[in-house]
Order: structure tokens, then C-alpha cells, then sequence
């Protein structure tokens, strides 16, 4: 089974010699995106996770909800790594391999910080990638590799970027990350956790987020990903803290966020905390936004008592809350507030604009791109079909 059409190997082999002409240092010697797609084809995955139409209290907006989305393995024994995102907490999805079979697989662990997850299936003498040397110069061409069925099969996908110079941050659910990877690369559907491999199929890192506009994504590097794998191999779950509030900061409120639903079964619900209460503190931490009470809480992790300030009314109160695990279907969106239902969302990354300058050279490149593109359409239309 084919790991991608001619067309889209040979529209991939023009995309990296535009892109390779943009950037500051040369494409390393002899980069053929075909034999990369060789290479790391037998060690993607397309992960199939299907939910019904209600989870517990909990309904979807579109009555229903299916997800494709990569993943890779990283072990010999059938061990895939994937978006936790993706999941949305199921757990049984599929695995398709490259060479067509549909396995079950079973969630062995997740790690709600950075958004990944360690499926296990039957397979055995599976192809792990291989992972580059540590540190990742600027200007290195990259590829973000995905996989997806089409037409009934299995196609791999890669998208030619390369290494910015900046270093990049994003916050998963609460949890903070710094000095992320930033490459200016297309993001597809279904590529969270989707892994960046360079010219040899080596795998540089892993895409926690994307920017708002798509046209860059924030990854975790390699030799930070590394011990992260061993810990899930390994059995060991991390799950962040909860509390189980949707506040707002109202422009009237001079201090503290205001509670607009204490979610159902949720340790603030167990706790008393009720609609229109005013969070002040958490602890010794003052909230003065909710992103504060985001990351404090998601820190403080599950088990934990946190101590709450809490106005109601004309009173301020001190009210004590153990902490729960972040749900994991929660990591696929959020509740609407007093609905119960998930609006589905990915992980985006606040990023700096390009300079002028630098914008009108991505324009520029663009435009040749674009019309290189149509005429390798229209020269792959004026070739004979070779029958399937």
C-alpha cells in the first residue's frame, strides 16, 4: 500500500526547493522528501477514536464526535505516542498501520501536561523513528509528518518548514511550557502530537501547539520529549489538578474572578462553591485573572487542599477544596457553562507578528509557490495514468 501518491510526493519535492531557497543556511546535502516519506512511513499511524453522542452528563455539539489524527511509534513492541487532545477520552481507539492493518489499542498513560498519551496494541517488531542529536539549529529544514486514510487508504503527509531562530511558549490546559521549538510549517488537521522530522527521517521534536493563524506551530524537542516516553512506557500517568469552575473577569471587578458555574460532581460543587461567588486567593497566590487560577491549580496537581478566598455577597469566606484530576475528556475542549456541552478546541500559541519585511518575503515566496504548484498540476494531468 502506497505511503503517498506520486502527485503528492512530487508537489512535497517542490514545496521544500522553494522553501529551502528562503532559508538563511543551505538545505542539507541530498534532501529527498520521497525517501524521507520511505523512511518514516512504516512508524506513522492514523489513530481512530470514535464517541457517542453523550458522555456521562456531558453531550457534544454535533450530536456526536470521530477524530483521525497521527501518532508514532515509539517502541518495538507496538507502543504509539498521540495527541491526548484527540483522544477526548476514549479509551479504545484504532490504530491503522501503514501497510493496512486496523489494530485496537488501549490508553496505557497520559501526561495532561504536555497533551500526550502512550497507546499499546498488539503489534510487536514495529518501527520506532529515530530520534536527531539534541539541539536543532535555526534555518534547519524540517518536515511535519502526518498520516491520514484517504480514499480508503493510508496516506502520509509531510509539510516542509523550517527552524525559527525564537524560542516559543504555549499553556496546555494551565500548564505552562517555555522555550518550545518554533517552526514555520503548515499544520494539518488531525496533527497534534504530530512528530517534526528532519532530512533524514529523524525525528527533532513534537508539535504541542499551533499559532493562531496556522502558519507556525510550537514543538517540544526531542531530548525533552525523551524522558517524558520513558515515563509512560513505564505505567506512570500525570494528571493536573482541577477544580471544576468556569470564571470570568468582569472590566467592574476590581479584584478576583468571578464563578459563572461550579460544574456538576466537581470538587468546588462538593466544596460550596456556587455561581456568582468572587475568587480572591488560591493559597498564597492573588488571582487577579483566571489564567492565575488556571495554572495554580493545574501546578498543584490532584490530591491537594488548596485554600480559597472567596466573596459572597458582602462576606469573604475561607473555604477549603481537594483538588480532583483534570478529566481527560475535558482535554479535548470545554464545557459551556450551565450546558454540559464540549465545544472542541486545539492548543493555540500567542506569537509575536512577522516584520514587514519578513512577511513580504513569505508573500513573495508564496506567490511562487503557488505557481509552481499549478504547474506541477498541470504537467501531472498531462501524463498517462498508470492503472492501480
Amino acid at each position: 500500500m502506497p505511503l503517498a501518491t506520486a502527485r503528492s510526493v512530487t508537489l512535497v519535492a517542490a514545496l521544500c526547493a522553494a522553501l529551502s531557497s528562503t532559508a538563511a543556511a543551505a538545505s542539507p546535502p541530498g534532501l529527498d522528501p520521497e525517501a524521507v516519506v520511505r523512511r518514516i512511513g512504516p512508524s506513522i499511524v492514523v489513530v481512530r477514536t470514535t464517541l457517542e453522542g453523550h458522555a456521562g452528563s456531558v453531550r457534544f455539539e454535533s450530536g456526536g464526535a470521530a477524530f483521525t489524527n497521527t501518532g508514532f511509534f515509539v517502541g518495538t513492541q507496538g507502543e504509539v505516542l498521540t495527541s491526548l487532545f484527540a483522544l477526548a477520552g476514549c479509551e479504545t481507539p484504532v490504530v491503522v498501520t501503514h501497510d493496512g492493518q486496523s489494530v485496537a489499542a488501549r490508553v496505557a498513560a497520559v501526561d495532561q501536561p504536555s497533551g500526550l498519551a502512550l497507546l499499546t496494541t498488539p503489534l510487536t517488531d514495529t518501527v520506532p523513528l529515530t530520534a536527531a542529536g539534541q539541539g536543532v539549529p535555526a534555518d534547519r529544514i524540517v518536515f511535519l509528518a502526518a498520516a491520514r486514510p484517504q480514499d480508503g487508504r493510508f496516506a502520509a503527509f509531510l509539510s516542509p518548514g523550517f527552524v525559527l531562530p525564537e524560542r516559543g511558549a504555549v499553556r496546555l490546559q494551565g500548564a505552562q511550557w517555555e522555550a518550545l521549538l518554533v517552526a514555520a510549517v503548515h499544520v494539518r488537521d488531525g496533527s497534534a502530537a504530530a512528530p517534526l522530522v528532519d532530512g533524514e527521517g529523524r525525528l527533532v521534536a513534537v508539535v504541542l501547539g499551533q499559532c493562531a493563524d496556522g502558519g507556525e506551530c510550537v514543538a517540544l524537542p526531542v531530548d525533552r520529549l525523551e524522558p517524558i516516553v520513558a515515563r509512560l512506557k513505564s505505567g506512570q500517568s500525570q494528571r493536573l489538578g482541577w477544580l471544576g469552575v468556569a470564571v470570568v473577569q468582569e472590566p467592574g471587578l476590581r479584584e478576583g474572578v468571578r464563578v459563572e458555574a461550579a460544574l456538576e460532581n466537581s470538587p468546588a460543587c462538593a466544596a460550596g462553591i456556587r455561581a456568582g461567588d468572587v475568587l480572591l486567593q488560591v493559597d498564597d497566590e492573588i488571582v487577579d485573572s483566571a489564567a492565575v487560577l488556571s495554572r495554580h491549580v493545574a501546578e498543584a496537581g490532584p490530591g491537594r487542599t488548596a485554600t480559597l478566598k472567596v466573596l459572597r455577597g458582602e462576606e469573604i469566606k475561607t473555604v477549603s477544596v481537594e483538588l480532583g484530576a483534570r478529566p481527560l475528556l475535558i482535554c479535548a475542549g470545554y464545557r459551556l457553562p450551565g450546558q454540559q456541552v464540549v465545544r472542541l478546541s486545539w492548543p493555540q500559541a500567542g506569537r509575536t507578528p512577522l516584520s514587514r519585511k519578513a512577511m513580504a518575503d513569505l508573500l513573495r515566496e508564496n506567490a511562487l509557490l503557488r505557481r509552481r504548484l499549478r504547474e506541477l498540476e498541470e504537467a501531472h494531468r498531462s501524463q498517462p495514468q498508470s492503472p492501480p
